[in-house]
């Protein structure tokens, strides 16, 4: 076995070094190896590159996975590389954890056969690590880092830590590869060398030998003082250092073979004891033992174990087999076998070999032959509980929801229980979510109870649960058999739910309450009508008409409808918002749980406030400067990870963030925003997909007719196109973070309600970008929404309203296109009332703390805007800006004009406009 760590060996190789810093970590306690602490390593081929790859472990832990009989057995020192190179104290320490010297203190007639063989080189063991570590300490506390450095590119050397320095001290600088020219050459215990390092730097070279002509240390004339006068020449004229490692080696590896011979001694020993005890069980059956000539097969885990039951069978003349075959006797299996047919019990099915429960051998071994295994077949454990199940109970619907985790062979004949006790009967299927942000815990819990209607499931009920982390493939399943009657299946589900979540199953799903370290309820799996299951709206998927949508509509409304509603753009904006519809569906949302989203961004903006909860008149001042009293960390994890457990995000393998911070917290309102149209997008798409289905028309087109809206194509030379265009494009200066869009449709929006005007009335053609995700539901609704209630006014940079600017750009920047994608904005009559209230910096605002000051509507003002000098005024009395953007003030905190007004009717849709992004 090679003592090389990093040489070309196949073999697997041990080591012990002190850790250089306090990254690694053990791999069998998965503890942090502390810094300048003793680490074992095993080194092992690697399969992804030339090479080798280590694990290391604590002493203790290493010990436990190399000890003599394991598969990588490690018998003393004289396997491990590096035991002379450490400090004189670990060295003792090592040779007597392995029984290899006298430990101190002992007497000096312990038993150890070798010790004597130890103690002619105890001297000069402790005489090299003494002069090696004086001088590694040495350099430690008299050079800097630079200095170190420095010596050893004196010396043409790349390593420069104080324990390799010693190293070059004592037996001389290694010299460049004859085979690759680096300098990756490194000494090895017995003074050989060897390549490491990273590939590039000859790590692929395999040389591996005798060092050929070694330098001499060059001390430099600006060398610390400390070393000038210690230069360790003396101390190295007798050569007896040089050749001490071969000595050593030479003595520890006698112990190695003397070990592996009375291990080998050891198993000739066993194995003629067990052919003993073979032989004396065959006389006292008579010569014959009662298994002879007997084969079985083991599928799954026996309750004994697959070891004791094998030992068993062939201590009493039996063999146990990989397969099943016409030979077999029986296949021994149990109760949970059966829940998951298997290759064994499908050949055993065809060959007609009987499954029995593991007792027939005892009886087997009783008789001294092979009994009739009738009364030890398996069968499905009651399987006459298929009378318990309600009648009609295996619906569509109830076989759909069985998780797809499952295989078709595990899912076929199986069905999601529903619970007839409690009102609604509720299916039994349920996901959990639990978020930690402080410890980054992100998990799922999938809970389902299932019955079986057919084959060897028949009225057999079994608990299904998945786990894992959100958004990754981190995870495992079980499916365990229980109770047979109906209401005792659903007990064991109600108890597993309320160890889960701290809820009890029979108060009702209406009732649950989040408890603190346990998991949140996300969903009711699937909708509660019997009707085959709607399709998940990211990614659902129709039968077509025969019929275009172009033969039925206007072929330019036709294409803005196949935009506006298609699947891709839902599954975009959910991506960007790191949503994991695979363990929440968007179809399971509620706009309940977006409400209590909602609510919790309240609490984390009135914890970054530091204010007390606020009424609907407060007018808090909302600053993006840094607070000067500092937040609890501990409530603002707490809320941040009460937030992503209402909506589980997607991180992967990092650490949930924490929100921190207001532009933080504003970020996640406005994905909050978009999630919410999304999810009103959902619950309005079920009438809608049912009427596609009953429809002979296109399932865009009957999408589309069932909206209460109708998008009217604007002619593209009339003077209407013309002054959309030049509102949308008025040229002039850039807008910084703006791309350049283009316009690919014009559509006047009709159906909407218009609503009545007050006295001071003063109407402006402005602009609203949204996500195309969002576009379906504000169609739908016909007018813009004002964020609920409960979502917080620090949020929005001037309280919760209705936005809109006068640069169709800046607007368009709200859409978040990419390069070549298709968006649309909206062109909004804004009723300002008179004058709006002129901002230049965030604040909070709503409709009754305006009302004092007699506006009912806020203009931020922005760095760029358009002029006024072309305005332009409608028949109707709406001005539309034309003047070209110009650069302001770039200071400002808004890069344009944004107006706000705080009633939903203040602002009428008129015009939506289907754009493409070129940047």
């Amino acid at each position: 076995m090679s003592r090389d760590p990093n040489s070309g060996s196949a073999e697997i190789t041990f080591s012990v070094e002190y850790a250089a810093t306090s990254r690694s970590g053990c791999k069998g306690c998965k503890a942090k190896i502390e810094e300048e602490t003793l680490r074992f390593g095993i080194w092992r081929p690697s399969r992804q590159f030339d090479g080798k790859e280590v694990a290391w472990y604590h002493q203790e832990c290493f010990r436990k996975v190399t000890a003599p009989g394991s598969k990588s057995p490690c018998y003393g020192t004289a396997d491990l590389a590096g035991v002379a190179t450490l400090r004189w104290d670990d060295t003792v320490a090592l040779y007597v954890a392995y029984n290899e010297i006298v430990p101190p203190g002992a007497s000096a007639d312990s038993p150890l056969p070798t010790r004597e063989r130890f103690d002619i080189h105890h001297f000069k063991l402790h005489e090299q690590s003494r002069m090696y570590w004086a001088l590694a300490d040495t350099m430690d506390e008299a050079c800097t880092k630079a200095e170190l450095k420095a010596l050893a590119r004196a010396n043409d050397i790349d390593e420069s830590r104080s324990h390799a320095l010693a190293k070059c001290v004592l037996y001389g600088v290694p010299p460049l590869c004859p085979d690759c020219g680096s300098k990756a050459l490194r000494f090895s215990r017995t003074r050989r060398v060897f390549v490491c390092g990273a590939p590039t730097q000859g790590g692929k070279c395999g040389y591996t030998g005798l060092p050929i002509g070694v330098r001499e240390w060059l001390w430099p004339d600006d060398a610390p003082a400390a070393l000038q006068t210690r230069r360790f020449q003396a101390s190295l004229a007798d050569g007896t250092i040089g050749a001490l490692f071969n000595e050593f080696e030479a003595a520890t590896r006698v112990i190695r073979e003397e070990r592996i011979a009375t291990k080998a001694a050891a198993a000739a020993a066993a194995a003629a004891a067990t052919a003993a005890a073979k032989a004396e069980r065959a006389a006292y059956y008579g010569g014959i033992l009662p298994l002879t000539g007997l084969a079985f097969v083991i599928a799954g885990k026996p309750p004994s174990g697959i070891k004791t039951l094998t030992d068993v069978i062939v201590d009493h003349g039996g063999r146990v087999t990989k397969s099943v075959s016409s030979k077999t006797q029986a296949v021994i299996a149990g109760h949970a076998e059966l829940l998951k047919p298997s290759k064994d019990l499908a050949r055993a099915s065809e060959l007609g070999t009987p499954v029995v429960d593991e007792s027939y051998i005892d009886a087997c071994i009783f008789v001294e032959g092979p009994m009739d295994p009738e009364p030890y077949l398996l069968k499905p454990p009651c399987s006459s509980a298929a009378a318990t199940a309600p009648a009609g109970d295996a619906t569509p619907a109830a076989r759909a929801r069985v998780h797809a985790k499952l295989s078709a062979r595990e899912r076929a004949g199986l069905y999601v229980v529903r619970d007839a006790s409690l009102p609604g009967a509720p299916w039994c299927d349920v996901v959990l979510q639990k978020t930690e942000v402080g410890s980054g815990t992100n998990a799922y819990y999938h809970l389902q109870l299932l019955c079986g209607e057919s084959g060897v499931h028949a009225g057999v009920h079994m608990l299904f649960m998945a786990w894992g982390r959100v958004g990754t493939n981190v995870g495992s399943q079980s499916l365990l058999p229980c109770d047979s009657a109906r209401p005792e299946a659903i007990a064991t589900f109600a108890e597993r739910f309320e160890a889960r979540t701290g809820n009890v199953w029979a108060d009702g799903l209406d009732s649950f309450a989040l408890q603190p370290g346990k998991y949140a309820l996300v969903r009711m799996a699937g909708p509660s009508t019997d009707g085959p299951p709607a399709q998940d709206v990211s990614v659902a998927s129709a039968p077509r008409s025969s019929l275009s949508s172009s033969a039925v509509l206007d072929p330019r409304v036709a294409a803005a409808v196949a935009e506006i509603f298609a699947p891709e753009a839902v599954a975009k904006t959910l991506a960007e918002l790191h949503i994991d519809t695979r363990k929440m569906p968007i179809k399971s949302m509620s706009s309940a749980q977006v409400l209590k989203a909602y609510k919790v961004l309240d609490e984390l903006a009135q914890a970054l406030d530091g204010s007390e909860p606020r009424g609907r008149s407060s007018l808090n001042a909302f600053s993006l400067a840094p607070r000067k009293t500092a937040v609890p960390t501990a409530k603002l994890e707490r809320l941040s990870s009460l937030f992503y457990t209402i909506v589980p995000h997607d991180f992967g393998m990092d650490m949930p963030p924490v929100i921190s911070s207001t532009v933080a917290l504003k970020a996640k309102l406005a994905e909050l925003q978009a999630l919410q149209a999304i999810v009103t997008r959902a619950e309005l798409d079920a009438a809608r997909e049912r009427a596609a289905r009953a429809s002979a028309l296109p399932r865009a087109v009957a999408q589309y007719l069932s909206l209460p809206t109708r998008l009217v194509p604007v002619p593209e030379n009339s003077v209407e196109a013309r002054v959309l265009s030049k509102a949308m494009f008025p040229g002039g200066a850039v807008v910084p973070g703006c791309g350049t869009i283009r316009m690919k449709g014009a559509f006047k929006i009709q159906g909407v309600t218009e609503p009545a005007r007050p006295v001071r009335s003063r109407r402006m053609l402005l602009w609203h970008g949204s996500r195309t995700s969002n576009v379906v539901g504000i169609l739908a609704d016909g007018r813009l929404r004002i964020a609920p209630p409960q979502a917080p006014h620090a949020g929005y940079n001037f309280g919760k309203g209705v936005y809109a600017s006068d640069v169709a750009a800046y607007a368009a920047s709200y859409a978040k296109l990419g390069a070549g994608e298709l968006g649309f904005v909206f062109g909004v009559e804004l009723e300002l009332g008179g004058a709006p209230l002129e901002a230049r910096s965030f604040s909070a605002h709503t409709v009754d703390s305006l009302a004092a000051s007699r506006h009912t509507s806020v203009i931020g003002r922005g760095g760029h805007e358009p002029t006024t000098r072309g305005d332009v005024a409608t028949d109707s009395g709406v001005t539309i800006r034309l003047g070209p953007v110009r650069r302001v003030d770039a200071s400002r905190e808004l890069a344009c004009n944004e107006y706000v007004v705080y009633a939903e009717a203040a602002a009428v849709l008129r015009y939506v406009i289907m754009v493409r992004a070129d940047s």
